[in-house]
């Protein structure tokens, strides 16, 4: 990937930044709730402020309760650049105090309108995986072993956590 967007800083910062710093022409966008994890995460990946390479981004988590009380969650960030690759791994699910797994990322649907993401990773968020599923028809899936067959209610399979060769952590989709 060229342009890469991480929305949930953190140790795929660091792994983004060595991509970043072994590709001419790459650059990473990270959005974060956290302006303290943004800088966490930015040392942790070794990156300076002054490096037009990398954008550490902070934005407000904007969640809404929807009539059947799920939420949705997005940042408080227009998003408008070309990324060709995006993580999903934020805004954090917490909502007044608890995490709520029903909670989906809706800023993957304004972006998918913008920049149509050859690639997308979410980082086990059941709610978000399967609202893609269902909205975005232009990209092929393949499901996270954590997750087995995602439902509305956003069960995990009971087969969870049996880490094995070949074991697909995160849930990815492919542009067709």
């Amino acid at each position: 990937p060229q342009n890469i967007l991480e929305l949930g800083s953190g140790t795929t910062t660091a792994v983004f930044a060595d991509w970043v710093r072994s590709n001419e022409g790459v650059r990473l966008y990270s959005l974060d709730e956290s302006d303290e994890w943004i800088r966490k995460s930015s040392t942790l990946a070794g990156i300076s402020e002054d490096d037009e390479r990398f954008r550490m981004m902070s934005a407000p988590k904007i969640v809404e309760q929807l009539e059947d009380d799920r939420h949705v969650a997005s940042y408080d960030k227009s998003l408008t650049d070309k990324y060709d690759f995006v993580l999903i791994d934020g805004p954090s699910l917490n909502v007044d105090g608890r995490k709520r797994k029903d909670t989906v990322n809706t800023d993957i649907f304004k972006l998918v309108e913008v920049s149509a993401p050859q690639s997308i990773i979410v980082d086990i968020r059941v709610a978000t995986v399967s609202a893609m599923i269902e909205k975005l028809h232009d990209y092929n899936y393949f499901i996270s072993d954590l997750i087995g067959n995602p439902n509305p209610e956003g069960l995990v399979s009971d087969k969870a956590f049996g880490l094995k060769s070949g074991y697909r952590y995160f849930s990815y989709f492919q542009k067709k």
